[in-house]
C-alpha cells in the first residue's frame, strides 16, 4: 500500500504582529498542509486573519511561485 501519513496537530502562536493569535498547525509528514485559529485562545477565538492565511498560503506554495509558467496557446 501507500506511505504512512504522519499528522499532527501543532498549537503554536502567530508572531506576525503583536496580537499573538492562537495557530493549530496540521502537519503531515513534516509538512504544513493546513492552519487554523485556535478555538480556545482568548485573543483570536478561532478566527485566523488575512495576514497570517498569506503567511501560510505563501510557505505552502514557495515552490510554486517561484517558477515561470510557460505556456503555450494551441500548439
Amino acid at each position: 500500500m501507500g506511505e504512512a501519513v504522519n499528522s499532527r496537530v501543532v498549537k503554536t502562536v502567530c508572531r506576525i504582529c503583536s496580537g499573538e493569535c492562537g495557530l493549530d498547525v496540521h502537519t503531515e509528514s513534516g509538512k504544513i498542509v493546513k492552519v487554523e485559529g485556535m478555538k480556545e485562545h482568548p485573543v483570536n477565538r478561532g478566527e485566523i486573519c488575512p495576514k497570517a492565511a498569506i503567511n501560510f498560503l505563501f510557505r505552502r506554495f514557495t515552490d510554486v511561485l517561484g517558477k515561470t509558467c510557460l505556456c503555450h496557446h494551441g500548439e
